[in-house]
């Protein structure tokens, strides 16, 4: 199955991509896809938000554990949980399918 991401920018107003991913790809897959996509150069700590509808960061994957405090959810993109087990992992993909169902 294919997962496809919007990602946007608030440091560049008109930058859109649209990527398609396999769901068994990891976050550090992601990660990279971004990178050579954007012709960037993989340097610095680089992390992913999972938000509610509200766009409020409820879960952070993290590139490194930068020893952040033992009761925060900490999801590191090595792991070798793919982006749909994460992602399932959250509750996102429950709540999405529960307002769907109600509309």
């Amino acid at each position: 199955m294919l997962l496809t991401f919007m990602i946007a920018s608030s440091e560049v107003d008109d930058f859109a991509m649209k990527i398609k991913i396999d769901a068994d790809s990891t976050f550090e897959d992601l990660h990279n896809l971004i990178i050579q996509a954007c012709g960037y150069i993989d340097f610095g700590v680089h992390r992913f938000y999972v938000c509610d509808e509200d766009w409020h960061p409820e879960h952070r994957i993290l590139q490194t554990d930068a020893g952040y405090s033992a009761d925060e959810d900490i999801y590191l993109m090595s792991d070798s949980a793919t982006i749909a087990k994460a992602v399932a992992r959250t509750g996102i993909a429950t709540r999405r399918a529960e307002q769907a169902s109600t509309r």
